[in-house]
C-alpha cells in the first residue's frame, strides 16, 4: 500500500504537469502521511505538520491526492487523533509493507491479469513490470494491458473541468475474462490489448523421444 500511494501521487502530478522537483517534494508530503498510517495513527504526527508546513503554500500542493494521502490532508494531528479515538476512522486492516512476489512465484494454476494503463487507483506500471519478471521465469501468468483504460476497464474522455468522464468498457475485455476462463488461456486479439503470455517449451518430436 505504500507503494502504491507513492505511485499514484507521482503519477497524478505528472499528468497535471508538474515537473520532478515538485513530484519528489509531493511524495515527501505523502511519505510522512503514509508513516502516520502505517503507525495506526500512534506516531508521525510531527513530520507529518512540519512537512504539510513547509509545502502548503506551494502552487503544486493543492494537486497533492493520492491512494489515501489525500483523506488526512485537511486535517491537525489533533483532529486525527481525536478521529481516530473516536470510532475507527482511517482503519484499514491491510499490510502496509506486504510483499506479495513470494506467493506469486509459487503460483501453478494458470492467472489472468488485465490492466488499465491509465489506472489512476492502482497505477499500473510497476505491476505491469513485476507480472512481466514473473512470466520471464516460466510462471503460469498471462497479462493484458489495455491502453487508454482505467481502473473499471473503462475508456474514457477529459471534461473541460479536467475530469474523466467513463465511455464505455475497453472493446474486447469480457471476450478476454471469457475466453481464459473456458480455457485457461488467451488466442487471437482483444480489442488493442497487448497481450504477454508464457513462452510455450516446444513439443518433443518423436526423434526426441527416441
Amino acid at each position: 500500500m505504500i507503494d502504491e500511494d507513492q505511485e499514484e501521487v507521482a503519477l497524478e502530478m505528472r499528468l497535471k504537469g508538474h515537473n520532478q522537483e515538485e513530484i519528489s517534494k509531493a511524495l515527501e508530503v505523502a511519505s510522512a502521511a503514509e508513516a502516520v498510517f502505517e503507525s495506526g495513527f500512534t506516531e508521525g504526527f510531527e513530520r507529518f505538520d512540519a512537512v504539510r508546513a513547509k509545502y502548503r503554500k506551494e502552487p503544486w500542493y493543492k494537486d497533492l491526492h493520492g491512494n489515501y494521502t489525500y483523506l488526512i490532508l485537511p486535517y491537525t494531528a489533533a483532529e486525527l487523533r481525536e478521529q481516530r479515538k473516536q470510532g475507527k476512522a482511517f482503519v484499514f486492516g491491510t499490510p502496509f509493507r506486504y510483499d506479495p512476489m513470494p506467493t506469486l512465484r509459487a503460483v501453478e494454476t494458470p492467472q489472468l491479469w488485465i490492466l488499465g494503463e491509465d489506472d489512476l487507483e492502482a497505477p499500473s506500471a510497476e505491476t505491469s513490470r513485476r507480472i512481466k519478471t514473473l512470466i520471464a521465469e516460466k510462471k503460469p501468468i498471462t497479462l493484458a494491458l489495455f491502453p487508454h483504460a482505467e481502473h473499471g476497464m473503462t475508456e474514457y474522455e477529459v471534461a473541460s473541468n479536467g475530469e474523466r468522464v467513463s465511455t464505455r468498457y475497453a472493446p474486447g475485455y469480457f471476450a478476454m475474462m471469457r475466453d481464459f476462463a473456458r480455457n485457461s488461456q488467451l488466442s487471437g486479439t482483444y480489442g488493442s490489448s497487448l497481450v504477454v503470455k508464457p513462452k510455450m517449451e516446444p513439443s518433443p518430436t518423436s526423434q526426441d523421444r527416441k
